[in-house]
């Protein structure tokens, strides 16, 4: 029962994630907005990676970089607000082929019945009882040693307890996980139609973004060249 309550949070949890993209009144990323914010972003990196071999000549780094990012991109023409939407529709529309190009690479399976969860969760909540036959025996061999009779029976209602609410407690569970499991479905269709009008242009760009994103990370060292 603990693995289901967990891919539950999960599922809520990663939902939560992917909301954030362009608003139905833009148009569409071309590939030419993609190369220039490239272009812009290493520029921004090779910045930073530079105050931060001289840091020490900066009173405050993060606010000195904050200033020079801010004059940078006005000088070209962005704002730092459109700068950063611009960032996040990119690599909402970078994520939402990869998982395209994983879907189709490889076949969903069914999601399994109502009934069958039921099931599943049911004999796992029964699997961590003791069977009636066992605990008889238990029982009995805790009474030769002395344990209190009515502490023997607290023992025996609960574990009959808990066998009996098996059902019920499968009943709840698949069906949070069900109502879960379509919210995101539902935010997953939600933020594939929101990044769509970006995919095109994107898309020619998919190879140089995970570039960057290795040299950013510090894993290869050379940044790519953006022509």
């Amino acid at each position: 029962m603990i693995r289901h309550h967990f891919i539950i949070a999960v599922i809520l949890s990663l939902s939560s994630m992917w909301m954030t993209n362009a608003t139905a009144s833009e148009p569409g990323l071309s590939s030419q907005d993609v190369k220039q914010w490239l272009q812009h972003r290493i520029a921004l990196a090779h910045m930073q990676n530079d105050m931060r071999r001289n840091a020490g000549a900066y009173q405050d780094l993060p606010r000195a970089y904050a200033e020079k990012e801010r004059a940078y991109l006005q000088n070209h023409g962005y704002s730092v607000e459109r700068f950063r939407s611009h960032e996040t529709r990119i690599y909402n529309a970078a994520d939402a082929l990869q998982q395209t190009a994983d879907s189709a690479a490889q076949a969903t399976p069914p999601p399994r019945s109502q009934a069958a969860c039921e099931n599943e969760v049911a004999e796992g909540i029964r699997g961590a009882t003791v069977a009636p036959d066992e605990l008889e025996q238990e029982l009995a061999q805790m009474r030769a040693l002395g344990l209190p009779e009515a502490q023997i029976e607290q023992i025996r209602q609960a574990q009959l307890q808990l066998r009996g609410s098996a059902n019920d407690t499968a009943r709840q569970t698949c069906a949070l996980e069900a109502q879960a499991a379509k919210q995101l479905t539902d935010h997953n269709k939600a933020f594939m139609q929101a990044s769509r009008p970006d995919w095109a242009g994107v898309e020619p760009w998919l190879g140089t973004l995970e570039q960057f994103s290795q040299w950013y990370a510090g894993n290869t060292p050379d940044a790519p060249t953006v022509d």
